[in-house]
């Protein structure tokens, strides 16, 4: 895996817990971040 991958991977990941503690925390998302996160299982 080259690093540019890696860190991408990473920015994607972060991303994605944020928004889960986002929703967690009653946080509206926008309809497209409920997409993103339903569709990343």
């Amino acid at each position: 895996m080259q690093k540019a991958e890696k860190v991408k991977d990473f920015a994607y990941h972060k991303e994605k817990m944020l928004l889960c503690k986002q929703a967690e925390q009653g946080v509206p998302l926008q309809a497209e971040q409920y997409d993103w996160l339903a569709d990343t299982d």
